[in-house]
């Protein structure tokens, strides 16, 4: 639900400046990263992890100027940044291989009756039951 608006007819939705943010940083430092590893190109190890850094730190910077979060909006697009490039860095440290090595092992895993699994199972479809026997329930419509 929009709380605010900049124009008269553009809502603004909480957090979509700093998800903006975040995710421009993030892309900003993985364009440096590109280009810092075309063939051809020596950048030093050192001198790629200051510019990487520099981006973060840039990005931070943008999100407590231009929000209205301050130093709080800084440390969030800054976090939302370092927590998207763990995940990219982590898809690419896993493989293809064993990528389909885990969903294999994972769609072949059979139910085990260990009684804390048992009662998980039960509270699923006790919520599963309140809410098919609901009055407002869409079922069947």
């Amino acid at each position: 639900m929009p709380t605010r608006s900049y124009a008269a007819d553009q809502p603004y939705y909480p957090g979509s400046d700093l998800l903006a943010l975040g995710f421009g940083t993030t892309v900003a430092m993985w364009t440096v990263g590109y280009v810092c590893r075309f063939p051809g190109m020596s950048t030093p190890a050192w001198l790629l992890l200051a510019l990487l850094m520099i981006c973060l730190a840039a990005g931070g910077w943008a999100a407590g100027r231009f929000t209205d979060r301050g130093l709080l909006g800084g440390l969030q697009a800054t976090l939302l940044a370092g927590a998207l490039n763990v995940l990219v860095l982590g898809s690419l440290v896993i493989g293809q291989n064993l990528a389909r090595d885990l969903l294999s092992t994972f769609l072949a895993a059979q139910y085990q009756p260990v009684e804390r699994y048992a009662r998980r199972l039960e509270k699923v479809n006790a919520i599963e039951r309140r809410y098919a026997s609901s009055p407002d329930s869409d079922e069947g419509q």
